[in-house]
């Protein structure tokens, strides 16, 4: 290893003895992991963790305590890339964007589940179908954890193994953080040719012309309203169950300059059952997706709001 750009380098273990390196490659969605390649002997994986504190930056995100890094890169359709800006959103949760501060891309949270599976959980749903990789950091053991989505796919993950503490005797049974929540009932849609009103069930988006809503249920049976965060003019999310905890986000683009429409694109950091609602308050137009439970979710629609 060398910590001088490569000037001096010192050993980190004696190495593998006895047969000769045919290739060393760097993984390039998780950067601490090194696979080594040995004629007549395999592949074999070796991760460098080096403990160290969490300093949020511009492009990094730190959370759940400051113990875990988040950080992102991306590349667009024409070949152009860049690395995420960061965006602190509640303890365990923040965003990314990429191209507006005003259009977040790219949301993550990490969840204590050591009670559960003896493991941290890395969420994380895009309201983008650029390439990106996100990158997780235990900043106190010093474990990486990559994930690459390609070009033109959106993309939303729970993984509630990507931080194991120790050797587990419990097995999972689903992604959703379940806390108890009141049942509500189900919100109207605003379908008045009005601005949007913003209130607890209702975020509003593109400069107050949509109203967006959603319900939910989880794997018991519960069911109730999401419950509405402003983030910036164009997006926001909802939480569910804990108000620190960001389950669904979404956000409203004007794109007439490009198809003579409004896009609506979302990304869930939950599996559970939910519909999302969102009201032209202008024409009284409603755009709905239904999400499945057991369900990560993350879609764009371009054509959601024809002009």
């Amino acid at each position: 290893r060398s910590s001088d750009g490569g000037l001096t380098w010192f050993a980190l273990s004696q190495g593998l003895t006895g047969l000769p390196i045919y290739s060393l490659e760097i993984d390039p969605v998780t950067p601490n992991r090194l696979y080594v390649s040995l004629s007549g002997g395999g592949v074999w994986a070796y991760d460098h963790q080096q403990p160290e504190p969490c300093v949020p930056s511009a492009t990094a995100l730190c959370i759940t305590d400051g113990r875990f890094r988040i950080e992102s890169i991306w590349r667009d359709f024409a070949g152009n890339s860049g690395v995420g800006h960061a965006v602190p959103l509640a303890a365990d949760t923040g965003a990314f964007w990429f191209f507006d501060p005003d259009n977040l891309e790219l949301f993550a949270k990490e969840i204590d589940g050591v009670g559960y599976n003896n493991a941290f959980w890395t969420f994380y749903g895009a309201l983008s179908n650029v390439e990106f990789t996100l990158l997780a950091t235990d900043t106190a053991t010093g474990a990486q954890h990559g994930y690459f989505n390609p070009s033109r796919r959106f993309a939303s993950q729970g993984d509630i193994e990507s931080f194991p503490q120790e050797e587990s005797l419990v097995s999972p049974m689903s992604f959703a953080v379940a806390p108890v929540a009141p049942r509500r009932p189900r919100p109207a849609p605003q379908r008045s040719a009005n601005a949007c009103v913003p209130n607890s069930t209702t975020l509003c988006l593109a400069d107050g012309r949509f109203a967006a809503s959603v319900t939910w249920r989880d794997f018991a049976g519960r069911s109730g309203v999401g419950t509405p965060l402003v983030l910036t003019p164009d997006t926001g999310s909802f939480w569910f169950f804990d108000a620190g905890i960001h389950e669904l986000a979404v956000k409203v683009i004007d794109g007439r300059g490009t198809n003579d429409a409004f896009w609506v694109f979302y990304g869930s950091l939950s599996n559970v059952e939910f519909e999302l609602t969102v009201v032209d308050t202008q024409t009284g137009d409603t755009w709905t997706r239904e999400n499945p439970s057991g369900t990560f979710a993350s879609n764009g629609d371009i054509e959601a709001f024809p002009q």
